[in-house]
Formats: structure tokens, C-alpha cells, sequence
């Protein structure tokens, strides 16, 4: 997000993602039935969690690993 700040197209981005937004695939993302996780065993719900680093959390906020 910082690249796209610094070179002002954040907002042109947003509007990029959201007019080819299609719902009708939304029930078929791997985020739906699949889990990544890295070679530390921490466990990610979406592709784009694991490249941004944001774990999968439990209910109480815990943070998910294959250790737990």
C-alpha cells in the first residue's frame, strides 16, 4: 500500500478492484476450504493473509500454528 500511496494511485487502485469485483466466484476461493501454512507452522486463511503476514486467529484471538 505504501508504493501506491507514494505514486498517488491508491484510490485508483481501489476503484480498479472494485468495479471487476465478481460475487458469483466468491463461493469458489481457496480461502473458503483451504489453509496455507509457511514453513514455521503458522497457519493462514487467505493467500493474500500468508504475503501479508496475518495469521489465522482463533475466536479468542489467538493466533493459529500447526503446534497448537
Amino acid at each position: 500500500m505504501l508504493y501506491l500511496e507514494y505514486r498517488n494511485l491508491y484510490e485508483h487502485y481501489l476503484h480498479f478492484l472494485e468495479s471487476r469485483f465478481n460475487f458469483s466466484i466468491v463461493e469458489h476461493l481457496m480461502c473458503c476450504n483451504e489453509l496455507l501454512i509457511d514453513y514455521l507452522g503458522n497457519i493462514y486463511d487467505y493467500d493474500f493473509n500468508r504475503m501479508a503476514n496475518i495469521p489465522a486467529k482463533t475466536r479468542d484471538r489467538k493466533i493459529l500454528t500447526v503446534a497448537q
